[in-house]
């Protein structure tokens, strides 16, 4: 691989909660590390603003700056590429259209990042193809990519009780009180008595009312809410192997969802919706049916050769990833053309793998 191509990743720092553990940082240094170990130099750097970013190019001299998320401001762009004229500068978009319509700004920046020359991106397929079509303009298809090991845990010994985790930010488009209701229903029908746990260090988007709601379940149940901070992504793997007989993700709105793929990779359970494309068919469900979540994850608890599929699916879905970065930086299929836009469907199919 090219020795002169030298890819730099801009993340930002936000929140108290700390985004050096959160799901978006820690894709973006699955990349990095997957980039670097095929031969192509690449760093990431959290800044504090959109101000840091010439010191960061200055430094590192890259040939392509990926701006991770939608947090500079497109004029910024006026300065940066004649400071920069050689560099190659990506926007990736990390969430799929029903998040996105909660960040007021990013289709309008979109259209702006466009003005500049800056190329966009997305980490899934169907949304880069879509983005493509409201553009414009061809939008590039740089997905996530996850790091499979042959690291397995087994399964906890909670006898009488079920452990199963709901993790992630409390937002809207998470469902986790519609999930919380289905696991309780779960451990009842299976005379366990439940340990809910999730994440309460990242509230957003009226999730404060989410999470009253799920208190005032617990509440009013013989069953366990375990309320957990953000934790680094070390300490959630631990987590994970130490107690955790199931994973659930039935949420309305993912691009890729590496809290599922975390667990697929311990060979621990998950129950999904479709929007975790990679998963196996039999692990998604319905995430506005409760009788539906409740029969699936009766199907997918001790079921062994669904999280064999799970972690194949996993293993080869990244050998698309390292594919489609490698391509992308190198100039072998820079974006999605409008071909590909129209053949979409096949794709997607292809990629759903039983």
């Amino acid at each position: 691989m090219s020795k002169e191509m030298k890819v730099l990743f801009l993340t930002k720092r936000r929140g108290s909660y700390g985004y050096l553990s959160s799901g978006l940082f820690n894709s973006v240094r699955f990349i990095v590390d997957m980039l670097n170990s095929m031969g192509i130099e690449a760093k990431m750097v959290d800044c504090v603003d959109a101000n840091s970013i010439d010191k960061e190019v200055h430094d590192y001299r890259p040939t392509n700056v990926i701006i991770e998320a939608f947090w500079c401001v497109p004029s910024k762009f006026e300065v940066l590429k004649k400071l920069h004229p050689r560099v190659k500068w990506v926007v990736r978009d990390h969430s799929d259209f029903p998040f996105m319509e909660t960040e007021g700004m990013a289709i309008e920046w979109m259209f702006e990042y466009l003005k500049y020359g800056v190329t966009i991106a997305a980490n899934k397929y169907e949304t880069a193809k879509e983005l493509g079509r409201v553009l414009g303009k061809p939008v590039a298809y740089l997905p996530n990519y996850y790091p499979v090991t042959r690291r397995t845990t087994s399964m906890p010994q909670n006898r009488g009780e079920i452990h199963i985790g709901c993790f992630g930010a409390i937002r809207p488009l998470k469902n986790q009180l519609l999930q919380a209701i289905a696991a309780i229903r779960f451990a009842e029908t299976h005379g366990k008595r439940l340990k809910f746990y999730i994440n309460t260090g990242r509230v957003e988007a009226c999730g404060d009312r989410i999470l009253k709601n799920i208190r005032a379940l617990f509440r009013n149940t013989k069953h366990d809410l375990i309320e957990l901070p953000w934790l680094k992504h070390h300490q959630f793997i631990h987590l994970l192997e130490s107690y955790i007989d199931m994973s659930m993700q039935v949420s309305f709105s993912e691009t890729f969802n590496i809290v599922s793929a975390d667990a697929a990779n311990l060979n621990i359970p998950i129950v999904v919706s479709s929007e975790v494309f990679w998963a196996s068919p039999q692990c998604m469900t319905d995430p506005n049916d409760i009788e539906a979540i409740v029969k699936t994850m009766g199907n997918v608890l001790h079921n062994p050769p669904l999280v064999r599929q799970n972690k194949e699916n996993l293993a080869r879905e990244g050998e698309r990833a390292k594919a489609a970065w490698i391509d992308f930086l190198t100039g072998r299929r820079r974006e999605l053309t409008w071909t590909e836009c129209c053949l979409g469907w096949c794709f997607k199919r292809f990629r759903r793998v039983e």
